[in-house]
């Protein structure tokens, strides 16, 4: 492991940022349903995930979140890619 280093998985369902805001909403409220529906929890529950849900805003807030502490680590270890 790696001393005081934390890190979750997650996964989500992206869309070309081209798409109407409107179809973004409903595609979202759509998912969210399924996600509280008792089949999906008690399936996700069973392979040991945690459903979260929530706000198109929320899952860019996560995904840009990563985004800045990943890039944050890979300097500070100076990670680079192989030729």
């Amino acid at each position: 492991g790696v001393r005081d280093f934390y890190d979750n998985i997650w996964f989500g369902v992206l869309v070309p940022p081209a798409r109407p805001h409107s179809s973004i909403s409903q595609r979202n409220l759509d998912l969210n349903d399924v996600l509280q529906r008792t089949d999906t929890t008690e399936r996700f529950t069973s392979l040991g995930l945690e459903i979260a849900g929530g706000s198109s805003e929320h899952f860019s807030n996560l995904i840009n979140a990563d985004i800045e502490r990943l890039s944050r680590l890979v300097k500070a270890v100076n990670i680079r890619t192989s030729p």
